[in-house]
């Protein structure tokens, strides 16, 4: 097109075969210079391909002038607009190749530029045409009007091929990522499933083993519970002397102990199998909470435990299991008194739109910030040291958890070292049959 400015006094034409190959000559080399840029050879060798590519077709698109003049060259013109094409053009690719970034395509396209207009401006500056009315234009010609139309035309349309191969280019690779991240997102998946497969598989396994030895151990601890009592009661004769009155006593409270942790892991083997099955029935609020005050009021004496329960005769009507209920109720009690020597233990009742609400607060000892939010999960105690104070297998609020999520509610914890402890079993309002009319805190 830049040709095309070259004003003369004469008239001037093109060779359409020449001019045709020099276009043609040009996509063959800029194409094999691309692919050498972008593949072993890198974008030096690259470049320099595209600038001889630019460099032979100004010279065969030259060599297309048809006009009544001499073509005189000046060589070191010609060599000086080779070079210039040839370096620059290497520059450019090695600029817009070497970061594969927007700011390294915008710099080699500046400089592609500055080689294209450097190679063709010194080239055009060796040629002189000398008019010579002895030699003829031949007819098979084209004018530069309707060359610069074609020219301006098959670029239009070879930009606008281009943009479009680019956009499916796009597209093809964005349509490629997805359906790599959909392979990984299949494979995560069906590793996941092989994972949880393998994990119920090993729960199911944990929960049989833990179901088989606790049936078996508690067949010889109930016939060692069952005898020590016989002996404490002296049915057969009495015992002898104090110390194995003593001793029996021992023996009777370590079964009743044993008895009770292995109870409690059978409950445990039996929600993570979900097997745990719930008796649901109606009762009142209160009477539930005055049997477990009575359950836990020895252990309360003897640790001098004061209890306090305003609503022990509280009305309300819930439906749920009463025995899982009370029994959640009765880990609450007993970790309270366990760890609140001298004390006391206040058992509450709120209700509200949400559901009703029993809070268990105690003037213990209080968990550490730190272990609050572990202290739920099952054989987890705030104190896991083998000589530590306080006796348990750390599965009571871990029970007390699951039983109250059973019936479709929550446990919250909150404590402060040294001060206390709040544990509050949240049932739905979907568990409350009747509700009293008003609510103690």
């Amino acid at each position: 097109m830049a040709m095309l400015a070259y004003i003369t006094s004469f008239p001037i034409a093109f060779d359409p075969v020449i001019t045709l190959l020099s276009m043609m000559l040009a996509v063959a080399m800029c194409g094999v210079g691309f692919r050498a840029a972008l593949g072993k050879s890198g974008p030096i060798i690259g470049g320099a391909i595209v600038g001889f590519a630019i460099s032979a077709m100004h010279y065969l698109g030259m060599a297309a002038v048809r006009a009544p003049a001499t073509q005189i060259w000046n060589w070191s013109y010609v060599a000086s607009s080779i070079s210039a094409g040839v370096v620059l053009m290497a520059l450019g690719m090695w600029v817009a190749v070497r970061r594969n970034n927007a700011q390294s395509y915008v710099a080699g396209a500046l400089i592609f530029t500055l080689a294209i207009c450097a190679m063709h401006f010194t080239g055009m500056s060796a040629l002189t045409l000398r008019p010579n009315p002895a030699i003829a234009v031949m007819r098979s010609v084209i004018a530069p009007q309707t060359l610069a139309v074609a020219i301006g035309a098959a670029a239009f349309f070879v930009i606008g091929v281009s943009l479009i191969g680019l956009m499916f280019e796009r597209q093809k690779a964005h349509v490629d990522e997805l359906e790599a991240a959909k392979a990984k997102l299949e494979t995560l998946s069906d590793n996941l499933k092989i994972a949880l497969e393998e994990a119920e598989s090993a729960g199911k396994v944990k929960a049989t083993f833990f179901a088989s030895m606790s049936h078996e151990l508690r067949t010889p601890l109930n016939a060692i519970i069952g005898f020590s009592e016989i002996l404490k009661a002296e049915l057969f004769g009495p015992v002898g002397s104090a110390r194995n009155a003593e001793y029996i006593g021992d023996i009777h409270q370590s079964g009743l102990r044993l008895l009770a942790l292995v109870n409690d892991v059978l409950d445990m083997s039996r929600m993570d199998a979900g097997k745990m099955q719930l008796a649901e029935d109606e009762f009142i609020v209160g009477d539930m909470i005055a049997s477990a005050m009575r359950v836990v009021e020895q252990q309360a004496v003897n640790a001098g435990v004061a209890l306090i329960c305003p609503d022990s005769e509280n009305p309300t009507r819930i439906r749920g299991d009463r025995q899982r209920l009370e029994q959640a109720l009765l880990n609450l009690l007993s970790n309270a008194i366990k760890f609140t020597p001298g004390g006391h233990v206040d058992v509450g009742v709120q209700q509200d739109a949400k559901g009703i609400q029993i809070a268990v607060e105690d003037t213990g000892i209080g968990i550490a910030e730190r272990d609050i939010s572990r202290i739920l999960e099952p054989f987890v105690q705030a104190d896991n040291r083998l000589a530590r104070k306080y006796e348990g297998s750390g599965l009571g609020l871990a029970i007390t958890r699951r039983l109250v999520e059973l019936h479709g509610g929550r446990l919250t914890l909150r404590s402060q070292l040294n001060i206390g402890t709040i544990v509050t079993i949240h049932l739905p309002a979907s568990r409350v049959i009747s509700a009293r009319i008003s609510s103690a805190a």
